[in-house]
C-alpha cells in the first residue's frame, strides 16, 4: 500500500474541491504534488521519437456548426470546452499540439482513457 507524506495528508484537510470544477484544471496537471501516484514503465526500449509536421495555422483555421446552430472556430472551442491540452498526429506524424490552462509539454496529466479519441477518417 502507498502512503502519503505526512505533508501531503495535512494539506488534503485542508483542500477541498481539487476534483471539482474549476480547480480541477489545476488538480490534472499537478496530481503529483496532491496525492501518491506511480511512473508506467513504458518497456525496455527508447521512447519512439515522433516526427512534427506543423499544421496548426490551418488546424486552427477549422470552422464547424456546433449542436447549437453556431458557427464556431476550432481554436475557439478549444478555450469554450476547458481543454487541457491536445495532440494530433497524422501519419505517425505531429500535426498539432496545444497545451493550455496549467499543462505544459514536460507535466504529466492525470487523464483518464476516455478523453483519448481515436479516429481513421480524418482529413486535413
Amino acid at each position: 500500500m502507498v502512503r502519503r507524506h505526512p505533508l501531503i495528508s495535512k494539506l488534503h484537510s485542508r483542500v477541498t474541491g481539487f476534483r471539482t470544477f474549476p480547480q480541477i484544471r489545476w488538480s490534472l496537471s499537478h496530481m503529483r504534488e496532491l496525492t501518491a501516484t506511480v511512473n508506467v514503465w513504458c518497456g525496455p526500449g527508447a521512447p519512439s521519437i515522433l516526427e512534427h509536421f506543423d499544421r496548426t495555422s490551418e488546424i486552427d483555421a477549422l470552422a464547424f456548426t456546433d449542436a447549437n446552430g453556431r458557427c464556431r472556430g476550432f481554436k475557439e472551442a478549444l478555450f469554450d470546452t476547458y481543454t487541457d491540452g491536445i495532440l494530433v498526429l497524422h501519419r505517425g506524424r505531429i500535426v498539432y499540439e496545444r497545451y493550455l490552462c496549467a499543462l505544459e509539454r514536460n507535466r504529466p496529466h492525470a487523464c483518464l482513457a476516455g478523453d483519448v479519441i481515436t479516429s481513421h477518417k480524418c482529413w486535413i
